[in-house]
């Protein structure tokens, strides 16, 4: 059983079966749940980085669920983001591969995991990145590439006067 808990404290459970994927196929014909593990990952991928359509194919598998409870899409989708997004994300990653035979949902498991270490690697490449981002040294950067370029326009548009204004112009 997978479940996630969304922002207002409701839980889920997500569970793929033949209906499911013959009922995400009938909306959206470009989602062939079994066919998300091909071409690397590609296609699991760009369903993830698609929000909105990862949350309607979300809906579809926990529509009866949330009848149960009288919520419309609309309020199930206000349920999504930030830790419960990504807990819905590992909920419906792990019930897609259950869906699979068992021999074949061991080895998506481990590529599961060895994907899941590699986003890992790459967060964790992308802080280190960020924190040794100096924003003093990229402002005097970019000040002193622009003085070079204008040939210190700042300084000299500060020289320039305003105009003055006549009593002709203001009729």
């Amino acid at each position: 059983m997978h479940v996630f808990t969304d922002l207002q404290g409701r839980k889920w459970e997500v569970v793929i079966t033949a209906a499911t994927v013959r009922r995400v196929r009938g909306h959206f014909p470009d989602v062939y749940l079994p066919a998300l593990f091909e071409k690397k990952l590609q296609p699991l991928g760009a369903l993830f980085e698609d929000v909105p359509k990862f949350v309607d194919v979300l809906w579809l598998i926990v529509e009866k669920q949330a009848g149960q409870q009288k919520i419309d899409a609309e309020a199930f989708a206000e349920g999504l983001a930030g830790a419960p997004l990504e807990q819905a994300g590992d909920a419906f990653l792990q019930a897609l591969i259950d869906f699979f035979h068992p021999a074949k949902a061991k080895s998506l498991r481990e590529l599961a995991g060895k994907a899941k270490t590699a986003m890992a690697r790459i967060q964790q490449h992308a802080e280190a990145e960020v924190a040794g981002v100096d924003p003093e040294k990229i402002a005097d950067q970019l000040m002193s590439e622009l003085r070079s370029s204008s040939g210190n326009a700042l300084a000299s548009s500060v020289s320039i006067p305003p105009p003055l204004v006549s009593a002709s112009s203001s009729e």
